[in-house]
């Protein structure tokens, strides 16, 4: 939430600075300004949605490995708990441990597992904004557009300023799949 504030209050700060600052340049004479909805762009672009694929294949994958592990683990536990009057304590403390070290191996595999998809999905995400930025900058060349702006920093806009379809088209023709590089999950 304060992301976004900072980011609205930003992008406000900017269309300030360029609405007063231009006629004082005077280098222009009309401002033009183009809008981008650039969180659209991100998850309707077909590189996007691959993106939300892999994850969505990586977590269903991840998912039926654990399951397994997890069903030993609960085991596991149950057998712990019902030895516990029946066994010496130096046998249980021993059986307590070690039950221990596996369901903290089961939860750092998990984490690891987090991080990895976090860090494939950032990457390929960057390779989207890189791709997009370079179109954007484009259109704005061709467009003879002074400034673009992202719709999330915008309250209203006029639909004719909008470069949003232009920019997910050429996109799409341009990468039309990125890969997401996830480590398979542990055994």
């Amino acid at each position: 939430m304060i992301l976004r504030n900072l980011r609205w209050a930003a992008g406000a700060l900017a269309l300030v600075f360029v609405l007063v600052a231009a006629p004082v340049a005077g280098a222009r004479a009309e401002l033009k300004v183009g809008i981008v909805a650039f969180q659209m762009v991100m998850h309707e672009s077909s590189a996007g949605k691959a993106i939300q694929q892999a994850i969505q294949a990586s977590e269903e994958a991840f998912k039926k490995d654990m399951t397994g592990r997890r069903e030993k683990l609960q085991q596991a536990e149950q057998e712990l708990v019902r030895q516990q009057g029946s066994v010496s304590a130096e046998a249980f403390a021993k059986k307590r441990e070690e039950f221990l070290r596996k369901a903290g191996e089961f939860d750092r595999d998990v984490q690891a597992h987090r991080k990895a998809l976090e860090q494939g999905v950032d990457e390929a995400s960057r390779t989207i904004q890189a791709a997009a930025i370079e179109i954007v900058a484009g259109l704005a060349r061709d467009h003879e557009t002074s400034v673009v702006l992202d719709r999330a920093q915008v309250i209203f806009v006029d639909p004719a300023l909008d470069l949003t379809r232009e920019v997910l088209e050429k996109l799409n023709a341009k990468l039309p799949t990125v890969q997401v590089k996830i480590p398979p999950a542990k055994k």
